[in-house]
Formats: structure tokens, C-alpha cells, sequence
């Protein structure tokens, strides 16, 4: 593999900055720089990582969840014949969840 050269530009104050770090990791300026930027990197990609499973995994339960009211309005429909008696009882499950599980 052959090293490539690349330049930034700093200040004086951040060049050394920059140098005093690398000598508190025992590196060269070089590649104190170049570990630094691509662990943020690494860790940038693992938080993306995350933050996309936690959205996927909502997504999934707002899914379910619509399902869910749309079979019990269903249901509620044909047992009970009474739009208002589903509603209410709806209402009295999202209030019992909330007391449960805690408000939104």
C-alpha cells in the first residue's frame, strides 16, 4: 500500500494543539490525525447504525399498533354495532395503557 499525502489547513495555535496531543498518544502529528479521524468516523457509522435500528424498530410497532386498532375497530364493529360504545371503549384501553405504560 503506499501513503498518500494529504494536507489541512490549520492555525498555529491549533497545529500545536494538535502536536501536543499526539505526543500524549505517543503518535506523529500524522497519524494521531489520521486514527483520530477515522475512529470518529467508525464511531459516527455505529451511532448511524443504531439510531437506524431504533427508527426501524418504531416503525415496526406503529405498523403493528395500526393493525391492531384497525382489527378491533373491526371486531368492535360487528359485535357491538354501536360506533360510540367502540369509541368509548377504545378511549377507556388508551387511558388503562397510559396509567400502565405512562403518558405520551
Amino acid at each position: 500500500m503506499v501513503d498518500e499525502k494529504v494536507s489541512i489547513r490549520v492555525n498555529t495555535a491549533q497545529k500545536n494543539q494538535l502536536k501536543r496531543l499526539a505526543g500524549l498518544a505517543s503518535k506523529s502529528l500524522s497519524s494521531y490525525i489520521r486514527d483520530t479521524v477515522l475512529a470518529a468516523t467508525s464511531l459516527d457509522n455505529a451511532k448511524m447504525d443504531f439510531y437506524l435500528s431504533i427508527n426501524n424498530n418504531l416503525t415496526h410497532l406503529m405498523k403493528s399498533q395500526l393493525v391492531m386498532t384497525q382489527l378491533m375497530l373491526l371486531i368492535g364493529a360487528e359485535q357491538l354495532h354501536d360506533q360510540d360504545q367502540i369509541m368509548t371503549f377504545y378511549r377507556e384501553r388508551v387511558a388503562d395503557a397510559e396509567k400502565r405504560l405512562g403518558g405520551e
